[in-house]
């Protein structure tokens, strides 16, 4: 398949729940509670910023726990240091909370798109 423009996805209410969703789960595994108000207006903002924060603590507390959700959500070293030499303006918290729920986007959309493909295919 080849690479999909994510950016009509990041607007579709269901996606974007969905995604949300996937994030509450994968950080639920890992003690961190995620909280969507249900504002889809201001949800990456909202998100981002909680998101940030537990990064942020687990880069200065506990970095083997940030490995491990890391390697839950599917998001290597070598993403976030390429990430980090395009962005060099964003800090390592804010720029892992941006690949984080770009890559929980991205599973969302591939898992409805084979899904779809499946289902026309029966």
């Amino acid at each position: 398949m080849e690479q999909l423009n994510l950016a009509p996805y990041k607007v579709q209410a269901e996606i974007i729940q969905q995604t949300i969703h996937q994030i509450i789960k994968d950080f639920s595994m890992f003690g961190m509670e995620v909280y969507f108000t249900g504002n889809m207006v201001m949800v990456y903002e909202e998100v981002h910023r909680q998101l940030s924060g537990f990064i942020e603590t687990l880069i200065i507390h506990d970095f083997h726990k940030l490995l491990a959700l890391l390697y839950q959500i599917d998001l290597n070293d070598e993403t976030i240091i390429l990430a980090e030499n395009e962005h060099p303006d964003l800090t390592r918290h804010e720029l892992i909370a941006d690949l984080i729920v770009f890559r929980e986007l991205r599973k969302v959309v591939y898992r409805n798109y084979y899904k779809n493909q499946k289902g026309t295919q029966a």
